[in-house]
Order: structure tokens, then sequence, then C-alpha cells
């Protein structure tokens, strides 16, 4: 088999973006799966927002996450810069920008190869992006860049819970060829190379949210509130079910 080189997956990375991925029916399937964990997620991404971005150095992996979390969290950076490899999804955040009290620094860049100085930021975040990265490279060019007292936060999707897998193989169009959901491999890794805390989010919520979004009309309601708190108890009862989640956050420190 031949060896597909890096460049080639970046290219590839760039030209599914730049036609026009579109992730909306995924989305849409899953809206009332994530409602619950979102909500949870945004009280401790303002927290840490707060005490490292707020008058700090950013940079986002992607270019749309921070209208979410620095702009409508009121978060005033003193400088934020947003990358991305597609022209087209910059673009996007270029034009939310226009209407913006933050107002970020947009550069085309390859986020497994940043082009940014040692200890440049105080916070590094994004959402959904490092599975589409070469991960190992791309997490050593983020302790790189984070500065000693620096947090990284990141979003990402896990690939055990079957049914996330079953909904992933009906949607095959919402993806890119080359995006790997994070295994345990990768979850090691950042044991190894970072001190991180690991979020697991939606358990029981993703059969119970797809039943929600099928009957009710709003993701807040009863079904959502008691699958959110089963998944809590699931995992204080058995810390070890973290993985089979279907996503985490992750908070990222450098080892001192």
């Amino acid at each position: 088999m031949k060896e597909v080189k890096i460049n080639d997956r970046i290219k590839r990375e760039e030209l599914a973006y730049d036609q026009g991925l579109n992730r909306d029916l995924y989305e849409k399937i899953l809206s009332h799966c994530g409602h619950k964990s979102n909500v949870n997620r945004n009280k401790i991404v303002l927290n840490l927002m707060q005490l490292k971005a707020e008058n700090g150095l950013v940079l986002e992996l992607g270019s749309q996450l921070w209208q979410r979390w620095i702009d409508q969290f009121g978060i005033n950076p003193k400088e934020i810069h947003c990358i991305n490899i597609s022209s087209r999804e910059l673009e996007k955040g270029i034009n939310y920008s226009k209407n913006s009290f933050v107002k970020p620094k947009f550069n085309l860049m390859d986020a497994n190869n940043l082009k940014y100085k040692d200890e440049s930021f105080d916070v590094v975040f994004g959402g959904g992006m490092l599975h589409h990265l070469e991960f190992e490279k791309a997490i050593k060019g983020v302790l790189r860049v984070l500065k000693k007292d620096g947090i990284a936060i990141f979003v990402e999707p896990l690939n055990i819970n079957i049914i996330s897998k079953l909904i992933r193989i009906l949607t095959p169009k919402q993806r890119t060829n080359d995006e790997v959901p994070l295994e345990r491999k990768h979850l090691s890794y950042l044991g190894k190379v970072a001190n991180c805390t690991f979020i697991f989010e939606q358990f029981t919520s993703v059969p119970l949210g797809l039943i929600s979004g099928l009957i009710m009309k709003k993701p807040e309601n009863f079904i959502t509130n008691f699958a959110d708190k089963m998944d809590k108890y699931l995992l204080d009862s058995f810390p070890s079910l973290g993985p089979y989640y279907r996503s985490t956050t992750i908070i990222i420190k450098k080892m001192n």
C-alpha cells in the first residue's frame, strides 16, 4: 500500500471544506443529544476564558468557535488569532467579525504546522479540530506555542460509542475522509505529554437525545435533563466508562 504523505491529507481537508462540506444534517440529528453537555461545557469554558483569555493572547485552531467562546461570552482578549486551512471557512469567521466587538486576526494556516513563536499564547482552543489533524504533531505544536501557565481547551468526538458510530456510517457525506474521532491511544498520548482533564459527555444522552428530538420541539426538556443526570451518575460510579461516551472536552496544561 502506498504511504500517504501528510501534505496529501492536508490538501484533501482543504479541498473538502473549500467545496462546502455541510454538517447540518449530522448536527440536526444530534442536536438534542448535545444540548445539556453544551450548557455544562459553556459554564466551564466561561470560567477558564475569564481567567486566562481576558486581556490575554489567544489562538483558535479554526475560525468560528471564537464567536461563542469569546465574543458571546463578552471576553476581551488583548489579541486573538484564528487559523484555518480552508479559505472558505476562514471567510465565514471574517464575515461574522464585521459585526462583533472582538476583532480577530485571521490567517490561512495549517494547524499541523503553527507559524508562531514558542510560548506565544495564554489560551489555545478549538472545536472538533484535533481529529482532523496529524494528532501527535498537532499536540506538540499546541504545547510549543502555549505559555507555561497557559491552557488549551478542545472539544472532540470519541470513536467508541456504538450509536455515534452508526450515525457516522449513515451520514458519510457529513465528514471528511481523513478525520478520525479520538481513540484510547490519543487520550493515552495526551496523558503522557501534558496535564489533562477529560470531561466526558453524552452516554445515555445519545439514545435518549435521539428520542427527544423525535417527540419534543425544544432540547431543554425532562428527557434530556434525565439523560444528563444519568450520564453524570454513571461516570461518577464507573469512571472507566468515560471513553465510551460520545465526546470529550479536554483541558490541557503544560507539565512542570
